[in-house]
């Protein structure tokens, strides 16, 4: 009785990390198809274990996933402000040659 209790809660820690959804009589005891109860605790706790270390694996690569196309805008937004920037002063100092030109052109 104890077995099913501890093997049952598990479940439920399992499926709330994995958002499996409602937890019905049918699905505790139960690993992806696999009776936990028939198997000794030790066992059942390894392959809880492992479920549950994989879903944090997988959660970690959304995030780094995530995380890399924000820096790749990031370093595109940067680029672009960048680019605009030199445009700003290309433009200026075209300005400030022609200006001189005109200036220079005046005084003879």
């Amino acid at each position: 009785m104890m077995k099913k209790k501890l093997i049952g809660g598990l479940m439920i820690a399992t499926m709330a990390f994995s958002s499996a959804g409602a937890v019905s009589a049918e699905n505790i005891g139960n690993l992806n198809g696999m009776n936990l109860s028939n198997m000794d605790i030790d066992t059942a706790l390894k392959l809880v274990q492992a479920q549950r270390q994989q879903l944090l694996d997988s959660q970690f690569q959304n995030q780094t996933n995530n995380a890399r196309q924000m820096d790749m805008l990031r370093n595109q937004s940067l680029t672009n402000k960048r680019n605009e920037a030199f445009d700003v002063m290309v433009n200026f100092i075209k300005r400030m040659a022609y200006s001189r030109s005109s200036i220079i052109g005046n005084m003879r």
